[in-house]
């Protein structure tokens, strides 16, 4: 068991101790790293939860649903450079969604964004801010 899986398996310590702990580790290399380790290390943890419907996903849960909706992106035409404009509520898909985009292209994460947009914005005026951000995916 690694350092880092070591922590996160522990029980709750008080914060400072945590942040000194997590602090004098190395980073995972991206976010998607970050979430493997803690889906190997604490798998069925809560992730997250949402209050307003109770839905919770372990870590587990969560890495496969990103790593299902990351292969459908990839297969979708998700690339180096791709720009993917968001348009959801507060909802499980949001992170889901907010971390499949950059594994989509993992190794050029950088330079493939998720873009929020309000879930609110009309058929309309959905051209609009897509175009100055270059988006290229909805």
């Amino acid at each position: 068991m690694s350092r880092r899986e070591e922590i996160l398996a522990q029980g709750s310590l008080p914060l400072a101790e945590s942040r000194r702990r997590l602090e004098a580790e190395a980073l995972p290399r991206n976010v998607g790293a970050l979430l493997d380790d803690a889906s190997q290390a604490v798998s069925d943890r809560t992730a997250l939860h949402f209050i307003d419907t109770g839905e919770k996903l372990t870590y587990r849960e969560l890495r496969v649903a990103v790593n299902r909706l990351a292969n459908g992106l990839m297969s979708a035409g998700v690339r180096k450079g791709t720009h993917v404009a968001v348009m959801l509520p507060n909802t499980p898909e949001w992170p889901i969604t907010w971390l499949a985009i950059p594994a989509s292209a993992p190794s050029l994460s950088r330079s493939t964004r998720a873009i929020p947009r309000a879930s609110y914005i009309t058929p309309w005026t959905t051209g609009r801010p897509s175009a100055s951000s270059s988006t290229k995916a909805i």
